[in-house]
């Protein structure tokens, strides 16, 4: 019977240490995932540091773009305001020389005004000095910039007027130079 006691408190020691066997090598698997998972988490900290990183960058940029967007826009009015006001000056300028042509043609005797005038557009008078490149300004009055041109084969000067000048038509031809 002691032989039996024995054989059994064997087989109940070999089903012990085969338990403890098993739940040691559960709780290495456990421990195993559980680093895993842990490094899996600083990783994933370490990405959504980086990702926080980026769109922090990418809202400064998305920022600093509005910003630019905004100035272009402003300037673009405010080019857009000139322009309009250009095109009124012009307006009127074309308005006064239509007007002098007519006091031409009724042959006003006291006009000092040469019978000949020559309608240049912009682009043309921006070809004859270079687009008015600053080696050719021969001059800077009160009223504006002068600069020398070849149009139609020959050599001009063109007065290119300040925007707040007040020059008048009579003061405009008084400053009228042959080359």
């Amino acid at each position: 019977m002691a032989e039996r006691f024995y054989n059994e408190e064997l087989r109940q020691r070999k089903e012990i240490e085969d338990e403890l066997a098993r739940g040691t090598q559960e709780l290495e698997n456990a421990k195993s995932l559980r680093d895993k998972v842990a490094q899996d988490l600083l990783e994933a900290l370490d990405q959504k540091k980086s990702l926080d990183s980026q769109i922090r960058k990418l809202d400064d940029t998305v920022k600093e773009m509005e910003e630019k967007i905004l100035a272009a826009v402003e300037l673009l009015q405010k080019y857009k305001h000139e322009r309009d006001a250009l095109q009124i000056e012009r307006d009127r300028a074309l308005q006064e020389a239509v007007y002098l042509r007519k006091q031409l043609g009724e042959g006003s005797s006291n006009s000092y005004i040469p019978v000949f005038f020559s309608q240049f557009s912009f682009s043309d008078l921006e070809k004859a000095t270079n687009y008015f490149d600053p080696s050719l300004k021969v001059g800077e009055g009160g009223y504006g910039s002068i600069y020398k041109g070849f149009l139609h084969h020959t050599d001009v000067a063109i007065k290119i007027l300040h925007p707040d000048s007040m020059q008048g038509p009579q003061e405009f031809q008084q400053e009228v130079i042959l080359f």
